[in-house]
């Protein structure tokens, strides 16, 4: 997983951490990626009963980083990175 999504788990909850503070947790593909993985990983896990969601540093998150279109050409997607997961309520 990245170090762009820090997951850990105790007493039954897990928290998961946006971990780009400098960019005031800005999601680009790599962290989007990250979350996307987490939520797998999470899901296939009957230890965790609730799961948080927060940011490192002083802000939860700043949406999506904008300077992440220029380097995909202009292409939000990311050659398909934003489709619906297979099963999923699209």
């Amino acid at each position: 997983m990245t170090e762009k999504v820090v997951v850990e788990i105790a007493d039954h909850i897990a928290t998961v951490r946006l971990n780009r503070p400098e960019k005031f947790n800005a999601v680009d593909f790599e962290l989007f990626e990250g979350l996307t993985e987490a939520g797998r990983e999470l899901a296939g896990n009957n230890a965790v009963r609730a799961v948080v969601l927060c940011g490192a540093g002083d802000n939860f998150c700043a949406g999506i980083d904008i300077s992440a279109f220029a380097q995909s050409g202009g292409n939000p997607s990311g050659e398909g990175r934003m489709d619906a997961l297979p099963g999923s309520a699209a």
